[in-house]
């Protein structure tokens, strides 16, 4: 895997172009999880890091759920309990992966919407939902696309 950028936000190699050689090996992890890992370390700020951070499952004890398979049930409707037996885990760890994915999901979406150039006119609509009861309303708002029902905010 190819380290992507220095994990320091105030890090010019965190953004800018970076050299070829912007860091440098030093030492090793020993992780639960994954045994012996290589630390990195930034040549210009110092800060240390390994391959994990970078990882959708960083600070994760538990890895081996399929994000596919997750998405893919989610997507269907299915429930938290079922998904939690069909994966083999517990009804928090579907909770804690669905919102690792939906970070990473909208992540995504963000970056690729910061230039796009709007070619199509855009319909707002919303729905509110009265999960708990009706002192708790959840108001959920979209602003789609008017041909490719593409899902903007």
């Amino acid at each position: 895997m190819e380290i992507p950028y220095c994990p320091n936000e105030k890090c010019k190699y965190h953004q800018e172009e970076k050299p070829e050689n912007w860091f440098w090996k030093k030492g090793f992890d020993y992780l639960k999880r994954e045994g012996k890992t290589q630390r990195y370390q930034c040549c210009y700020c110092g800060r240390t890091f390994n391959l994990n951070y970078f990882s959708i499952d960083y600070y994760v004890k538990r890895s081996g759920i399929d994000y596919q398979d997750l998405l893919e049930m989610s997507s269907s409707s299915s429930g938290i309990r079922n998904m939690a037996r069909k994966l083999k885990c517990s009804p928090k760890v579907i909770i804690n992966r669905q919102g690792r994915l939906a970070r990473q999901i909208m992540a995504v979406m963000a970056r690729e919407l910061k230039d796009l150039k709007l070619i199509e006119n855009l319909c707002a609509d919303g729905l509110e939902s009265f999960v708990l009861s009706q002192y708790f309303p959840n108001n959920i708002n979209l602003l789609v696309g008017h041909r490719s029902q593409f899902i903007y905010d």
